[in-house]
Parts: structure tokens; C-alpha cells; sequence
């Protein structure tokens, strides 16, 4: 998954897309999702913060890179 990939997902994240993007199973997203940052949780279903997430990560979530001339 390149940078490109991860700017382009929506702004709240699944298990699944979060478990893609970490390289871990959903079962392990389930089992440790205290501690990933970014916890959405809506009546019983868990989301994720992708800037939040992102940001954790380090990645650079893509200001116009236009701009930095």
C-alpha cells in the first residue's frame, strides 16, 4: 500500500482497513484497539480516525505539495 493508497481512504477507517494498513490481523485490531489511536466507537462498531491514525504512523497526509516551491 504506497502513501497515495492511505490519502485516499475515507475519513473513517474499519477494522479491515486498519488491519490492511498496520499489516496485522482484524482479530488483532479487535484484541488491541486501545491502543491504536484514532478509536471511533459508534453504539457497537469500532472506526477509526484515518488523520489520526496516519499522523501516528508518521505519514505525511499529503498537503498540496505544489505549494512548497
Amino acid at each position: 500500500m504506497t502513501v497515495h493508497d492511505l490519502q485516499n481512504l475515507p475519513e473513517v477507517l474499519t477494522v479491515e482497513e486498519v488491519a490492511r494498513i498496520l499489516r496485522i490481523s482484524p482479530k488483532s485490531v479487535y484484541a488491541c484497539k486501545e491502543e491504536i489511536p484514532g478509536l471511533i466507537r459508534i453504539g457497537r462498531t469500532i472506526r477509526f480516525s484515518r488523520n489520526i491514525l496516519l499522523s501516528y504512523l508518521g505519514i505525511d497526509q499529503g498537503r498540496d505539495q505544489e505549494n512548497t516551491s
